[in-house]
């Protein structure tokens, strides 16, 4: 994904966060890019990571991903 890619990735991840009211400051959007991506939890933390090739069929699922982590500990807006 190059730099212009990757500025619509996080513009898309935080368009679905601020759907739920996930706090931006408690969003991680690392460079790093991994096979079909990955969503985690880290403590107060939500981790996005993107995939290594096409991200439309992960951001078409994260809302739904989102969803089934335990978000209880992340802040919200």
């Amino acid at each position: 994904m190059d730099l212009a890619g990757f500025r619509e990735f996080t513009r898309r991840v935080l368009e679905i966060t601020d759907e739920r009211e996930l706090h931006r400051e408690a969003i991680s959007i690392p460079l790093d890019l991994v096979g079909a991506g990955e969503v985690r939890v880290e403590g107060r933390r939500v981790v996005i990571v993107g995939p290594e090739g096409d991200p439309a069929d992960f951001l078409a699922a994260l809302p739904d991903r989102l969803d089934t982590l335990d978000l209880d500990a992340v802040p919200r807006i």
